[in-house]
């Protein structure tokens, strides 16, 4: 994946986390191993967080394209997350948080995140 590519599910999941006005520690925790991942530094992320949070017409541009696409969306949200290799629960949850907030249904839901434990299991 290309580093663009990796800066805009940062900025998607920022977005996500933001919208509600709160980022929670599981959210942050997610935000944070991404930013990591691609090499984010702190102050950058955290001024993308404070961004996502404090401007309200930040966070619902991002989101209209967010929910447009929501297929593409959930898919840069599981691909954050296993940017590892794994899947863990406490991601799982985060997605599942993330994907209430896009509408996405319980069963797609589950189905996504069948496939991507079948990947991770190929790892």
């Amino acid at each position: 994946m290309k580093s663009f590519e990796k800066l805009e599910i940062l900025r998607a999941a920022v977005c996500i986390v933001g919208v509600d006005g709160k980022i929670d520690d599981q959210e942050l925790q997610l935000v944070e191993k991404l930013a990591k991942e691609i090499g984010v530094g702190r102050a950058s992320r955290e001024a993308m967080i404070d961004r996502a949070i404090d401007d309200p017409d930040f966070h619902k541009q991002m989101f209209r394209v967010l929910k447009t696409e929501t297929d593409q969306t959930m898919l840069t949200m599981f691909h954050a997350a296993m940017v590892d290799g794994e899947l863990e629960d406490s991601e799982i949850e985060v997605l599942k948080h993330f994907a209430a907030k896009l509408d996405v249904s319980d069963e797609t839901f589950e189905k996504l995140v069948g496939k991507a434990q079948a990947m991770t299991k190929e790892i």
